[in-house]
């Protein structure tokens, strides 16, 4: 595996401390990370808030008075979300939560996606595999502190090809980061859980989801 190079760790320490969240939720603490993605196409971009499933399900999204907390290094206030009248999208199949941000929330800085993964979403073909063997790394907030780790894309699950491994070192409160592709430095996935006694991570590619997201927030509309 090659080295992150210096203007890419720069890089990566800004984005760590604009584009990535604590999430407190009751007893349940992770990470989350802002995007935007195409919608329906690259002349309207949407403000997401991303997360894994079992950090944020859809029985708590359900509920009346649903609120979370997010903590971001770069902005001294501490963010209260009311989840009440938002876009919302969760499956726990893909472990992943998405929210909708709106400009009241005061964010301005989004992680991109990939290239490959916007055109995924237009075209509604799958290149997943192009990915595969690729230096990644992985943005996460580890017990409210903010951390980094670098590894490999190490194999895509045969029967589910939206499911990914990766070699990348977590920990405790890393559910729900991003993982991000460092030959274009933005991001192919998302993070779920390190295997317990086992040398890999596991995560999912974004395609498939925001697929899902996409379709129902347009037949929403």
């Amino acid at each position: 595996m090659s080295l992150i190079k210096l203007e890419c760790a720069e890089k990566i320490i800004e984005q760590m401390k604009k584009n990535i969240c604590k999430i407190i939720l009751d007893q349940v603490q992770g990470t989350g990370f802002f995007c935007k993605i195409p919608f329906p196409d690259h002349s309207n971009m949407l403000p997401i808030l991303i997360t894994a499933y079992h950090i944020i399900n859809d029985e708590f999204l359900n509920k009346e008075d649903a609120k979370i907390v997010l903590e971001i290094k770069s902005d001294p206030n501490i963010k209260e979300l009311n989840l009440k009248d938002r876009i919302k999208f969760t499956n726990e199949k893909y472990d992943t939560t998405i929210i909708e941000l709106k400009a009241e929330d005061n964010i301005s800085d989004f992680l991109e996606l990939d290239d490959i993964i916007v055109d995924d979403i237009i075209s509604g073909n799958n290149q997943n595999k192009i990915f595969v063997g690729e230096n990644i790394y992985i943005l996460e907030y580890v017990k409210g502190e903010l951390n980094y780790s670098t590894g490999i894309l190490s194999n895509i699950n045969e029967n589910n090809k939206f499911l990914l491994r990766h070699t990348c070192t977590t920990g405790n409160g890393s559910a729900g980061s991003p993982i991000l592709s460092v030959k274009s430095n933005r991001v192919i996935g998302i993070h779920h859980s390190k295997v317990t006694n086992k040398s890999y991570g596991l995560g999912t590619f974004l395609n498939y989801h925001l697929k899902e997201f996409i379709s129902l927030h347009t037949n929403q509309k």
